[in-house]
């Protein structure tokens, strides 16, 4: 964002859903007329196949807490103008994982884009 503040960079619209907060001036691509598409970045905590529930449990619950603190999450907004999701349950994350690589993955097909 410094770039953009300090006028070395446009910034034509962002991806998400709603305007950052960092920088409001800034519109979503929707409202610049691209309509429909959101794209992001998502960092997940993922364990291995046969991990056990109490251990996933508790690796969700101490993640939770600390992307929940006011410290991580004005940290994280300050250094990327990230914004931290909602907590979510082990089987929501593997759920919205299953839907962004179906939802990727036809944007590929789509646009008959190859894989190397």
């Amino acid at each position: 964002m410094q770039f953009v503040r300090n006028g070395q960079l446009k910034t034509l619209g962002i991806a998400t859903s709603k305007r950052d907060t960092s920088a409001p001036e800034v519109p979503t691509l929707e409202e610049a007329g691209l309509h429909g598409f959101r794209a992001g970045v998502d960092f997940v905590v993922v364990a291995p196949k046969g991990t056990p529930a109490e251990v996933v449990a508790r690796l969700n619950d101490a993640i939770s807490q600390v992307t929940a603190s006011e410290t991580f999450s004005g940290r994280i907004k300050q250094i990327g103008g990230m914004e931290i999701a909602a907590p979510a349950t082990p089987a929501q994350t593997g759920a919205y994982i299953v839907s962004q690589e179906a939802k990727w993955d036809a944007i590929v097909k789509a646009a008959n884009i190859k894989l190397e």
